[in-house]
């Protein structure tokens, strides 16, 4: 029932109270031994209100109980949740932290075999090739203009490549 109900509820019991008064004065002038029934009537009503505002007071003392009961169980939810969260959350940060602390260390493992494999490359191959002795001047230039020579050759030969397809070609 809403407050409203309750008060049209309320008022509707006043006018009655009103009309058995207004009867019961009218009577009294006139001397009527109905009197006492409306008296009586009068009484009885005012009890049964009395009644019913008793029971609507319990109603909403219920009511107003249960929603605090609702609000409680609500914000231990809630509270719950967060602190499940949390818990989560920091579980999940020492996971990750743990996994990043792990890649870490196998990237320093792969950077020493690197470094390892580098070098056993370098030592097989001066094993392989050995530095060569140091050239003379002479046979630095000798060795040069062997290579221009050989490249002047090439050139030579792709030159006769073309001519002989242009002449086909034409």
């Amino acid at each position: 029932m809403t407050l409203e109900e309750l008060r049209e509820y309320l008022q509707g019991d006043s006018r009655t109270l009103r009309e058995l008064q207004e009867r019961a004065k009218s009577r009294r002038a006139e001397g009527d031994p109905e009197l006492e029934e409306i008296r009586r009537e009068r009484q009885l009503l005012k009890l049964q209100n009395e009644k019913d505002m008793e029971e609507l007071m319990k109603v909403l003392a219920a009511k107003r109980h249960r929603e605090l009961r609702s609000r409680v169980e609500k914000e231990k939810i809630a509270a719950g949740l967060q602190a499940l969260d949390k818990d989560e959350f920091s579980d999940i940060a020492k996971e990750k932290k743990m996994e990043l602390e792990r890649l870490e260390a196998e990237r320093e493992g792969i950077r020493r075999r690197e470094e390892s494999l580098m070098s056993d490359i370098q030592k097989l191959s001066q094993r392989v090739n050995p530095t060569p002795p140091k050239k003379s001047t002479e046979s630095v230039i000798s060795h040069q203009e062997l290579i221009k020579r050989r490249e002047l050759e090439f050139a030579k030969e792709k030159a006769v490549e073309i001519a002989e397809i242009k002449s086909v070609l034409y």
